[in-house]
């Protein structure tokens, strides 16, 4: 039987870009409480990391979607995020942790609530949500064609 959890715990939520700009502006706007449902800036905090863009990210461009926004660049010329997303985590200020490791996806209104709501019922729960891919064709075929 699972134990319930504290009910004050804090998300952070760590999202990793790399020459993303456009899909930087949707995604952040879907972590930020003007589209999250049922949250407060104080529930969360997101880390938004951008992993050695050739055009980075402004930190004021980040901030402006709340001051539960951070941004961090992270001087590399290694593809993988792995190095980032474990330094991140040391500066995360949540007991709770949620990585997106593609800053190309845009979350539903209600995932910060729930998955908080799944933090306070269950002890040490993994929590995965479906990707959906938007376009006119499966996301490997429009990606190869320019979309």
């Amino acid at each position: 039987m699972n134990k319930i959890v504290s009910k004050n715990h804090f998300l952070s939520i760590i999202v990793v870009f790399f020459n993303m700009r456009r899909e930087a502006e949707r995604t952040l706007y879907t972590l930020s409480c003007d589209y999250q449902k049922d949250v407060t800036p104080e529930q969360y905090e997101v880390i938004v990391v951008d992993n050695g863009s050739t055009a980075p990210l402004a930190a004021e461009f980040v901030e402006g979607f709340g001051a539960n926004f951070h941004y961090l660049f992270h001087a590399t010329e290694s593809p993988s995020p792995v190095e980032i997303i474990n330094r991140s985590v040391d500066r995360c200020r949540g007991s709770l942790i949620m990585v997106m490791i593609d800053g190309a996806h845009m979350l539903s209104p209600g995932i910060i609530a729930n998955a908080l709501r799944v933090f306070r019922a269950f002890a040490d729960p993994f929590i995965t949500v479906v990707g959906f891919h938007l376009g006119p064709e499966i996301q490997n075929s429009s990606v190869s064609k320019g979309y």
